[in-house]
């Protein structure tokens, strides 16, 4: 979908057209506090908590949109700046062969925990890039050793 993005302001809304999808964010942010009180804050305003796949058109959008310049923009690149962090409402377990990582639509983190068998199960059927597999409703994702670097 090749659209420009929008902007609403007050409670400030920025639409990001992105491959097939629209998202629309919100902010100012939620918190500060923990991953799941933001997470609950966020479901508790009828909102959805973002994924990485969500973060990413967002932060794109946040430094080099057409909107990058508009005061709303600068100040929410100044709030990320400043607080040093951005919840990412996915469920990552890392293992000796790898990493798998899940959408965490509820908020849960750390208070389930994630099964190695289970994930697998969930790849069968899936695809595979560049060494990264999917599950069929590209909902699990498994990253092993080498197709990734830190830095």
């Amino acid at each position: 979908m090749n659209k420009a993005s929008s902007l609403v302001e007050g409670r400030t809304e920025l639409t990001v057209y992105s491959e097939d999808r629209e998202l629309t964010y919100v902010f100012p942010a939620f918190g500060p506090d923990n991953y799941r009180t933001v997470g609950k804050q966020i479901l508790n305003e009828g909102l959805q908590v973002p994924t990485g796949d969500e973060i990413a058109p967002f932060m794109r959008e946040l430094y080099l949109g057409a909107n990058k310049d508009k005061e709303v923009i600068k100040n929410a690149r100044d709030f990320f700046k400043n607080r040093w962090f951005f919840w990412v409402f996915n469920r990552d377990l890392w293992t000796p062969e790898g990493f798998y990582s899940v959408p965490d639509r509820n908020a849960k983190g750390l208070s389930e925990r994630l099964r190695v068998e289970d994930l697998k199960k969930r790849l069968v059927g899936g695809s595979k890039y560049r060494d990264i597999e999917f599950s069929s409703n590209r909902r699990v994702r498994f990253a092993p050793i080498g197709s990734y670097t830190f830095g």
